[in-house]
C-alpha cells in the first residue's frame, strides 16, 4: 500500500451534481435497497482510477490488468455492515468520488462489507433543506466522517507508509492499531502475495551471488573487476526501479533499497556483505 494523491474536488465527469442528484435522492429514500448502478460508480470511474494507483490494488499494489479486472471498491461499504448488523451501510456514498478505490478481488472479498471504527460511527446523513446529504456527510476528509476514526488505512488520506513497515521475507508489519487491522482483514501477509513480494528480492540476491562467483574465481584481473561493477551497477539500477510506484510492490521495493543492509547484504557471509556494502554506497554516490 502506498500514498496517492486524488483530486477530491474534481470529479469525473460521469460524478458531477448535474449527473447524480437524482440518483442519490433516490438512495436516500430507498437506502441499501437501492439498486445500485456500477455502469454510475464504475465505468465512470474507472479509467481516472486506473491512472491514480498506476493499474494497482490500492491495498496490495498487485497490477491484475492480465488477469482478472481490478474493481471499483468502496472504502465505506454501500450495504450492510459486518461489525454492526443494524448498520444499513454507507448507502449515501455509493456514488461518491471520494469514497471510491481500486482493489483487486481477492482484497476486496476480503474486506467485504466490513468497516470497524473507533469512535462513534455514521449511520445516516443529515440532510440539506434541497434533500440531499450534507457535505459533512459525504465526504471523506470531513470532520464528522473522520471522526468515526475508522480503523482500515486509506491511501487516498493516510500517510500509509507511517504506518507499515516490510519484512525481508516479503511480509509486511503495522506499525499501528490500523495496520494492524487493516493487515489482518484485508489479509495482507496471504501466502501468494508475500511470495510474490519476495521473489523480487530473491531474484536479486540470485544475480549478485552470480557476479560474485564468477569475480571471486579471477578477482586480481583488472577486467574481472570491472565486469563485477559493471554487474553490480545493473542489479543496483534495478533496486532503484523496484520502487518506481508504477510497479508491483513499489513499497516493497523502498525497502530493498533504503535497508539494503537487512534485506539485501545480510544474505551473504561477512567480507561479502562489507563488499557489497562499499558497492552499494559507490553507487549511491555516482562512482560506481
Amino acid at each position: 500500500m502506498i500514498s496517492v494523491k486524488k483530486e477530491f474536488d474534481n470529479p469525473p465527469e460521469g460524478l458531477l451534481k448535474s449527473v447524480t442528484d437524482a440518483l442519490l435522492k433516490e438512495v436516500l429514500e430507498t437506502k441499501n435497497e437501492h439498486k445500485f448502478k456500477k455502469s454510475i460508480y464504475r465505468d465512470k470511474t474507472y479509467k481516472e482510477l486506473l491512472a491514480i494507483y498506476k493499474n494497482k490494488c490500492a491495498y496490495c499494489e498487485t497490477n491484475t490488468l492480465a488477469g482478472a479486472t481490478l474493481q471499483v471498491e468502496h472504502y465505506r461499504p454501500k450495504a450492510k455492515l459486518i461489525e454492526a448488523t443494524d448498520h444499513l451501510g454507507y448507502y449515501w456514498l455509493a456514488y461518491e468520488w471520494t469514497n471510491l478505490t481500486l482493489g483487486c478481488s481477492t482484497c476486496n472479498g476480503n474486506k467485504s462489507n466490513s468497516f470497524p471504527v473507533e469512535g462513534n460511527r455514521v449511520f445516516a446523513p443529515n440532510l440539506t433543506p434541497e434533500g440531499v446529504a450534507h457535505w459533512d456527510f459525504v465526504s471523506i476528509n470531513s470532520e464528522v466522517l473522520f471522526a468515526e476514526k475508522a480503523s482500515f488505512l486509506n491511501p487516498e488520506v493516510d500517510k500509509v507508509e507511517e504506518h507499515l513497515i516490510f519484512m525481508p521475507d516479503g511480509t509486511i508489519k503495522g506499525l499501528t492499531n490500523r495496520a494492524e487491522i487493516t493487515i489482518e482483514k484485508l489479509k495482507l501477509n496471504r501466502e501468494p502475495l508475500v511470495f510474490a513480494r519476495y521473489k523480487s528480492l530473491k531474484e536479486i540476491i540470485a544475480e549478485i551471488k552470480e557476479l560474485l562467483r564468477e569475480f571471486l574465481l579471477d578477482m586480481s584481473n583488472n577486467s574481472a573487476q570491472d565486469r563485477f561493477r559493471g554487474g553490480l551497477n545493473v542489479v543496483f539500477k534495478r533496486i532503484v526501479k523496484l520502487q518506481e510506484p508504477e510497479n508491483n510492490y513499489s513499497r516493497f521495493g523502498y525497502f530493498v533499497f533504503y535497508k539494503f543492509d537487512l534485506f539485501v547484504a545480510n544474505q551473504f557471509e561477512p567480507k561479502q556483505k562489507e563488499l557489497l556494502r562499499k558497492m552499494f554506497e559507490l553507487f549511491k554516490n555516482n562512482e560506481l
